[in-house]
């Protein structure tokens, strides 16, 4: 019988008594309030979360491995920096960010990973700060492709968010921006459930016809 994938929550303070040859990775999602309509007449819907695409063309958050030595959130701050091209002080991750760490065991890789997952509010002008430095980052080019922002409105043909999640992203960052956008109330339960059942209805091939709204 072929073996799955075993995934395990756990908390954080669970998490520093795992053994020396789990793998540790931390990311962070960076989200602000926004206001305005789009095209004056669509509520942009309260805030926006900040995402990047890539280098293997999916989408994730910023963060990567915890190196030796290191806290998650020393590990976190330390590759948004890297990333973000930018000083970390106004949006410094902390335990009080924390959202939830994971076992992720693979038996035919015969490794186990422990994700930790972030979510943190800045203000829209630091976003805008770190969407410009962003262009800077020592990764700019290479690990990372660029910066951009996920659209938690819902338009009348079933794009916005629904649309954006239709898009490949890297392990669990789809889930670590559900359970943020939850958790943190950026949507109601009843908008969160049904942008992801729209999500399952929308095609991503768009016609000239499809793109009047």
């Amino acid at each position: 019988t072929r073996k799955l994938p075993m995934k395990i929550y756990i908390t954080r303070e669970e998490s520093v008594q795992l053994k020396d040859h789990v793998i540790y990775a931390s990311h962070a999602m960076l989200y602000a309030p926004v206001t305005g309509k789009l095209f004056g007449k669509y509520d942009l819907n309260n805030y926006t979360v900040m995402i990047q695409m890539r280098f293997d063309g999916t989408l994730g958050f910023p963060g990567g491995m915890v190196n030796k030595g290191e806290t998650p959130e020393m590990a976190v701050n330390r590759e948004m920096h890297e990333e973000l091209g930018c000083s970390v002080d106004k949006f410094a991750v902390t335990s009080h960010d924390h959202l939830f760490s994971k076992i992720s065991s693979n038996p035919h890789r015969n490794k186990t990973w422990c994700f930790h997952c972030y979510a943190k509010e800045i203000s829209m002008e630091t976003l805008q700060q770190v969407e410009k430095s962003s262009l800077f980052g020592n990764d700019y080019g290479l690990e990372v492709l660029g910066v951009m922002r996920c659209p938690l409105y819902t338009l009348p043909n079933g794009w916005g968010f629904p649309a954006f999640l239709n898009h490949r992203f890297i392990a669990d960052s789809k889930e670590q921006l559900l359970y943020a956008i939850r958790e943190r109330k950026l949507l109601s339960q009843i908008e969160l459930q049904a942008a992801v059942e729209k999500s399952k209805q929308v095609t991503m091939f768009v016609s000239v016809q499809d793109a009047d709204i």
